[in-house]
C-alpha cells in the first residue's frame, strides 16, 4: 500500500494521519512517492475512536533499514 493510498484509506475511515516515518532507504521525493507501508500503529483490526491518529512506517526496499535513534544520541554525546 503506497503512502498516498494509505493516507486516503485513513481519512476515509475518519481517522488522521499521524507520523509518516521513512526508513533509511528513502532519500528524496521520488523515493517517498514510491514508498509503501510496512508497519502502522495502531495495527489493522484494532478498534479506535473516530479522529484518532495512525502512524505509518514506509520503505522502498525489500529489506527495512531502521536507524537506532538511541545509538545516534549516544554517538553524539561521546563526541562532545
Amino acid at each position: 500500500l503506497t503512502s498516498n493510498r494509505a493516507e486516503r484509506r485513513i481519512t476515509e475511515r475518519y481517522l488522521n494521519l499521524g507520523a509518516a516515518i521513512y526508513d533509511g532507504i528513502v532519500h528524496n521525493f521520488a523515493d517517498s512517492a514510491n514508498a509503501y507501508v510496512w508497519k502502522q500503529i495502531p495495527p489493522v483490526g484494532d478498534q479506535v475512536k473516530l479522529g484518532s491518529f495512525v502512524d505509518i512506517w514506509l520503505t522502498t526496499g525489500d529489506t527495512i533499514q531502521v536507524q537506532d535513534s538511541l545509538l545516534i544520541e549516544t554517538q553524539l554525546s561521546d563526541e562532545e
